[in-house]
C-alpha cells in the first residue's frame, strides 16, 4: 500500500460557462479606487484623440506592433500549439486591416464609418536580450490556474513588445480575458493582455466564435472602452466617449433585428468589436483615431512600439523569420511507478520545429529513442535520469533531468503493523515532489512532531520583507495559490495485518 498527500494553496474556484466576457470593468473599479487620476487620464486620451485627429496623410501609414505570447501551462490542453497562436495572428491582422469578408454583413447605418485601422501585428524574432525567438514561449507554472496580474510571468519590455499571456483559467470566473488602458498600466506587470486558451485562434482549443476576443482586448490595450462605456454590460445605456459610436446598452448576443433600445431613432453598433455580441465585424473611424493616437502618444509607452529602432531590436523588420535552436522540454504520464510498469514520455519542445531528437532513459527499455512519444518500461527500482536532446538546422540543445522517475520495487518497503516517529532515518524513505521547483515544498524537520519528534512540514510561505519591489521574491507569496506539492510515503505490506 502506498499513501500520498497532495496539498494545494487554493481559494474558491469559479465555474466557467460557455462564453465569458471581458474582465476590464471589474479591474477598473479596483484600479480607479486607488488611482482616480488614471480615470481622468483615460478620459483625456479620448478627448485628445478627438481634438487632434490623425492627419489625413498619416491615416494610411501602417503601424507594426511586435508581439510575444507567453503560454503558461501544466502540460495540459492549456499548453496550446504554436499553430494555434499563428492562427490567432491571422485573425488579428485580418480584423485590424478590415480584410474580414463579413464586413458585407454590417448594417447600412454603419457601412460608411467602418474603418481599416492600418495597424498590423508581428511575432517578435528577437527576445529582449537579442536571442532568436519565434515570439512564443512555453512556461510551466501552476499560476496558469485562476490567473491574475501576478500570473504574468517572464514579461518582456513593455515599451518594445505587446505581451500576451495564455492561461488555463482566470481568477474572475466570468471573464475570458482582460487588458488595461494605456494610462492604467502604471506598474509594468499590469501591462499586456491575459487570456484563457480557449479564446485564442480557431484551431486546437480555440473556436471561430471566440477568436475575436483578442481583437477586443487589443482595442482596450490601445485605449478603446466598451461601446457602452466602462460599466457592466446590459445594465443601462451608456456611451464610450467616441463621436461615431452611438449610445448603447451593450449586448452578449446578436439581436435578431437592429437594436434601437437607447434611442428609437438610432441603431446601436452591436457589430462593433468592443461589444460582447457574437456578430462583431468592425471598428469605427473614431475608434481607429483613438487607437492610432494611443500608438503615437506617451501613456503606457505605446509610442515606442512603432519606432524603427524597436522594429530592429525585436526583429519584426525581417521579411522571413530565422530558424531558432529548439528549447527541449518534455513530460511523462507518471513520475512514480511500480517496477515493470509502463510510463509514456512526450516531447513538447518549443521555440522552433524539431528535426530530430534522441531520448536516453537510464535503466529503461528502450534505453534510447528518436520518437516524439515513447513508452518505456523500467525493470529495476530506484530513481532514474531522463535526457532529451533536440536538433534542427540551427543547432542542438539538451535537457537532463536527474531523479526524474522513481520506480518502486515489487516488494514492500515495510511490513505492517508499523510505527515510527521519523527520528531514525525513516523520513528519508518518503518521496517529495515539488513540480514548480520553488520554495514551497515538504521538508523533514527535527521538531514539532508528536512529543516534539521529527515531522514533515509544508513550507508554503516565504519571508520576502527584504525583497526589492517587483522582484521574483516580491511576487512569490502572491503566486502560491493553486500550487501542488506531493509527499509520498514508502510502501507497506498490510496483507497480514488486522485490527489496526
Amino acid at each position: 500500500m502506498l499513501f500520498s498527500v497532495l496539498l494545494g494553496n487554493s481559494n474558491s474556484i469559479f465555474s466557467q460557462g460557455n462564453y465569458l466576457g471581458c474582465g476590464l470593468s471589474d479591474k477598473l473599479v479596483e484600479l480607479y479606487k486607488l488611482h482616480p487620476e488614471m480615470e481622468e487620464e483615460q478620459s483625456q486620451l479620448l478627448k485628445n484623440a478627438r481634438k487632434l485627429r490623425i492627419d489625413k496623410n498619416d491615416t494610411t501609414i501602417v503601424y507594426t506592433v511586435p508581439v510575444v505570447f507567453h503560454i503558461i501551462h501544466e502540460y495540459g490542453t492549456e499548453n496550446i500549439s504554436d499553430a494555434q497562436v499563428m492562427d490567432q495572428m491571422i485573425v488579428l491582422n485580418r480584423d485590424f486591416r478590415m480584410n474580414n469578408a463579413d464586413t458585407s454583413e454590417i448594417i447600412a447605418d454603419f457601412q460608411g464609418i467602418k474603418s481599416d485601422a492600418h495597424i498590423e501585428f508581428k511575432l517578435a524574432t528577437k527576445d529582449p536580450w537579442g536571442n532568436c525567438t519565434n515570439g512564443i514561449e512555453h512556461i510551466y507554472s501552476h499560476v496558469t490556474n485562476q490567473a491574475n496580474d501576478d500570473s504574468k510571468l517572464s514579461g518582456w519590455t513593455k515599451s518594445k513588445y505587446l505581451n500576451v499571456w495564455v492561461v488555463s483559467s482566470l481568477e474572475k470566473g466570468d471573464a475570458s480575458a482582460y487588458a488595461y488602458f494605456p494610462s492604467d498600466a502604471l506598474e509594468f506587470y499590469k501591462d499586456g493582455i491575459i487570456i484563457i486558451n480557449d479564446y485564442v485562434g480557431r484551431i486546437g482549443t480555440g473556436q471561430n466564435g471566440w477568436s475575436r476576443t483578442l481583437t477586443h482586448e487589443i482595442g482596450h490595450y490601445l485605449g478603446l472602452p466598451h461601446v457602452w462605456g466602462d460599466g457592466k454590460v446590459e445594465v443601462a445605456c451608456g456611451d464610450d466617449g467616441i463621436d461615431d459610436t452611438p449610445e448603447t446598452k451593450g449586448y452578449t448576443t446578436c439581436p435578431a433585428n437592429n437594436a434601437k433600445i437607447c434611442n428609437p431613432l438610432i441603431a446601436e453598433n452591436v457589430q462593433n468589436y468592443m461589444d460582447y455580441s457574437f456578430c462583431n465585424r468592425m471598428f469605427t473611424k473614431g475608434q481607429v483615431d483613438v487607437m492610432r493616437y494611443s500608438l503615437t502618444s506617451l501613456p503606457g509607452q505605446r509610442s515606442n512600439l512603432i519606432k524603427d529602432t524597436t522594429s530592429m531590436l525585436t526583429g519584426t523588420d525581417v521579411l522571413s523569420p530565422p530558424v531558432c535552436v529548439p528549447e527541449p522540454d518534455f513530460y511523462c504520464s507518471d513520475k512514480t511507478i511500480c517496477q515493470d510498469a509502463n510510463v509514456t514520455f512526450t516531447d513538447v519542445s518549443w521555440r522552433s520545429a524539431v528535426d530530430s531528437r534522441i531520448w536516453t532513459f537510464e535503466g529503461g527499455s528502450p534505453a534510447t529513442s528518436t520518437s516524439a512519444t515513447v513508452n518505456v518500461t523500467y525493470s529495476s527500482p530506484g530513481y532514474k535520469k531522463v535526457t532529451l536532446s533536440v536538433q534542427n538546422s540551427a543547432g542542438v540543445k539538451e535537457v537532463v533531468r536527474e531523479n526524474y522517475i522513481y520506480v518502486s520495487p515489487n516488494w514492500a518497503d515495510f511490513v505492517g503493523p508499523f510505527s515510527n516517529n521519523l527520528n531514525t532515518g525513516y523520513g528519508n524513505w518518503f518521496l517529495v515532489e515539488n513540480a514548480s521547483e520553488d520554495y514551497s515544498k515538504f521538508n523533514l524537520i527535527t521538531t514539532k512532531g508528536i512529543d516534539n519528534s521529527s515531522c514533515f512540514k509544508l513550507t508554503n510561505y516565504k519571508n520576502t520583507s527584504g525583497a526589492s519591489t517587483y522582484s521574483a521574491d516580491w511576487f512569490y507569496n502572491k503566486r502560491l495559490g493553486y500550487g501542488q506539492d506531493v509527499l509520498i510515503s514508502p510502501s507497506f505490506d498490510l496483507s497480514n495485518t488486522s485490527n489496526v
